[in-house]
């Protein structure tokens, strides 16, 4: 069964820059919802401000007390004042009202999540045409709340847009879009070379225990014994579908077709046929028990990423922080395919914050062309096989930034696919 996608998603993946998006702060402010409304007006300034001056520093509900609404940092206590979270239930209404109606064209949007104070930037998709359709991916929409939490476990649960145990694959077809940005047409052009399909197999951790009993975990051969069987196949990270609703956008850009496919459904006989690009460490595709062997850094159960080849005084192992996450590492790999002429990309963090980070990271301009840098490929030339570090920060469940920290050259020589040892998996 193919599900088929509306071939509507935005012409650029990069991030606006900061006077693009103070441009378009600046006309919601002049607009008929926001022309009176001070106190929204103040919030959202006091926010966009922020994203670019401290666009790593977890924003409390105190601060924002303080510096827009004028409460005494000493006495403050939100526990008995919700003025900030009220006033942000009335922004994200006004922001809500303004991007249904004065700015249904606008090509930036700023978003404010559920849950947090952050302001996000994105770039959206916009139809053509006097009249703009909602034509938004079931991907998009799923980025929105479907997230649930259960004790260590972030989860996303996805029946009905995964439904990763009746075998469904997604398939995105291509569509007339503007070229990408150059250093990521140099990039993906080599990652998903003409030959073969191209295939994103997003993450299907095995699981065992419910979900309503309150004992859903990860599934352990050695302590659990029996089978937790397929039903506990249907949940994935909660950062692989935006990851996955990045990626679609340079496929659906650089004019290529990609079908999305869970590890838990995916063969052996078509991840031979095809260019594939895996969301998620190791762990969370276990069908495949394989993956490219990694040589610079690999993943190690309970542990992180393993640098197989540390600097001098550099460190050897890289994980996440625990709840609030707050920071993650992950890897960017690309490594030969099952058969010469396809190739593998591995987007992975040590969680799936940090996996998200990873697609995103390659879907943006100015970050491949840091990658590219690093690994002194002139424009026009040949993308060299490889594998990368890149340190990622997180606020309120969202990779808010990225930087790369390693760059290194994969052996040439060494494509071999082989059984993950148990510490890997």
């Amino acid at each position: 069964m193919s599900l088929s996608f509306p071939d509507a998603m935005d012409s650029a993946c990069r991030e606006p820059a900061q006077d693009e998006v103070h441009a378009h702060l600046e006309k919601i402010l002049k607009s008929p919802p926001f022309r009176s409304a001070e106190t929204n007006r103040a919030l959202l300034t006091f926010l966009v401000t922020r994203m670019f001056d401290h666009p790593c520093h977890h924003l409390k509900e105190s601060e924002i007390a303080v510096s827009v609404f004028h409460r005494p940092a000493s006495s403050f206590d939100p526990q008995s004042d919700s003025v900030v979270r009220v006033q942000m239930t009335r922004l994200r209404a006004k922001l809500q009202e303004y991007y249904l109606h004065h700015g249904a064209q606008d090509e930036i949007c700023l978003e404010i999540p559920k849950g947090s104070y952050q302001t996000v930037a994105i770039f959206r998709p916009i139809a053509n045409g006097p009249e703009r359709p909602t034509r938004l991916s079931l991907l998009d929409k799923a980025k929105g709340g479907i997230a649930s939490r259960h004790g260590a476990i972030r989860i996303v649960a996805a029946l009905a847009l995964i439904a990763a145990g009746a075998g469904i694959e997604w398939a995105w077809h291509r569509s007339s879009s503007p070229s990408l940005p150059p250093h990521l047409a140099q990039f993906w052009k080599q990652v998903v070379p003409d030959q073969g399909t191209n295939l994103i197999v997003f993450s299907n951790p095995r699981l065992t225990g419910t979900l309503f009993e309150g004992t859903l975990r990860y599934y352990d051969e050695q302590t659990d014994g029996a089978d937790p069987g397929s039903e506990n196949l249907t949940y994935s990270g909660s950062g692989d579908i935006p990851a996955v609703s990045a990626l679609t956008r340079v496929f659906d850009t650089l004019g290529k077709e990609m079908n999305v496919r869970s590890g838990a459904t995916l063969g052996w006989a078509q991840a031979k046929e095809s260019n594939l690009i895996f969301v998620g460490r190791p762990k969370q595709n276990p069908s495949l028990r394989m993956l490219p062997r990694m040589n610079e850094f690999n993943f190690r159960a309970l542990t992180g990423i393993v640098d197989a080849h540390p600097p001098s005084g550099g460190n050897k192992t890289y994980h996440c922080d625990y709840h609030p996450y707050s920071h993650d590492w992950a890897v960017i790999a690309f490594l030969p395919g099952l058969t010469p002429d396809r190739t593998t990309l591995v987007l992975a963090g040590t969680i799936t914050y940090g996996s998200q980070a990873a697609a995103e990271f390659v879907c943006n301009e100015s970050k491949v062309a840091s990658l590219l840098d690093r690994l002194n490929v002139k424009p026009g030339g040949k993308l060299p096989f490889f594998e990368a570090l890149i340190e990622v920060r997180i606020n309120q469940n969202v990779p808010v930034w990225s930087h790369l920290q390693f760059a290194r050259l994969h052996p040439s020589s060494l494509t071999a696919w082989q059984p993950l040892s148990p510490d890997e998996q």
